[in-house]
């Protein structure tokens, strides 16, 4: 009897866990569902303002009331929404602003490129809430996912910050991405995030097309990257800003066709696409 009543307890103990350990499963799915639709969103620039706020909000509150979360993985998801929001307000708000953003790029004018962005404060505000989250996480433990976004949010933040911010802070943008791919080296965002610091920058500050080309390709070719829709996006137009770099427009305009494709509505691509098909890289 006695050694029944121990079975019939193991027994319960170990339904319990399973069914603990599937709670907490749907519970992350249904988070990272809730923040890769918002990615998505802001990829494809469908949402005013006022309507991503509201998504944003409602992301949090989920993230913040739910009890199945490790305190990591709630700052982790909560640093993750703060950078969409920030981005939401990073976006460019028409192809002819890429443009104009690109010819003063490349003419080395990095002080006035700040003016095509719409909330300069908000952005710093949301950016930097996401990296003080990640920097407790860091210090807490090691995760290739906190320095890969950590490398995300500062690289974008660098680009409204002064040219002294840039110099202090860029610098570490890479050492956060070997780090991140130290602990896991298929970690297709951080690869991209190495491959934009060569795509897209002037070669005065380190950019290398061809380096680009290298890095980003066999992503398209080897499987054992996971690749989501936004990586895909990310990758058809680093390949086409970079093929349009050393001349081969014919591959260019392809890659970013195959960009347009995935998010037609996306400012950024749409502009591209146009500097490319006026040979003005």
């Amino acid at each position: 009897m006695k050694n029944k009543k121990i079975l019939t307890g193991l027994l319960l103990f170990i339904a319990f866990s399973l069914f603990s350990v599937e709670n907490n499963e749907k519970t992350i799915n249904a988070i990272e569902e809730r923040l890769q639709a918002f990615t998505e969103d802001v990829y494809a620039q469908v949402k005013t303002y006022d309507e991503s706020l509201i998504i944003y909000q409602e992301n949090m509150a989920a993230i913040q009331q739910t009890d199945r979360l490790t305190s990591h993985q709630r700052n982790y998801y909560l640093a993750q929404n703060e950078y969409l929001m920030g981005k939401t307000y990073q976006l460019f708000s028409s192809p002819e602003i890429v443009i104009e953003h690109n010819r003063r790029m490349r003419g080395g004018a990095a002080a006035s490129l700040t003016r095509h962005y719409s909330n300069i404060d908000k952005i710093h505000n949301y950016y930097e809430r996401a990296i003080d989250l990640l920097n407790k996480n860091i210090d807490e433990r090691e995760s290739d996912k906190d320095y890969c976004l950590k490398a995300a949010v500062l690289g974008d933040l660098c680009l409204v910050k002064n040219v002294f911010f840039v110099m202090v802070h860029g610098p570490s943008i890479s050492k956060l991405v070997d780090k991140a791919l130290k602990i896991n080296p298929y970690n297709t965002k951080a690869i991209i995030i190495q491959a934009a610091s060569k795509a897209y920058p002037t070669k005065t500050w380190g950019g290398n097309p061809d380096e680009a080309i290298k890095i980003l390709e066999p992503l398209l070719t080897e499987e054992k990257y996971p690749i989501s829709k936004e990586d895909y996006f990310d990758i058809y137009n680093g390949l086409g800003y970079s093929y349009a770099r050393v001349g081969d427009y014919q591959r260019a305009e392809m890659y970013l066709n195959k960009a347009q494709e995935i998010f037609p509505t996306n400012n950024y691509a749409n502009g591209i696409g146009q500097i490319i098909k006026n040979r003005e890289i």
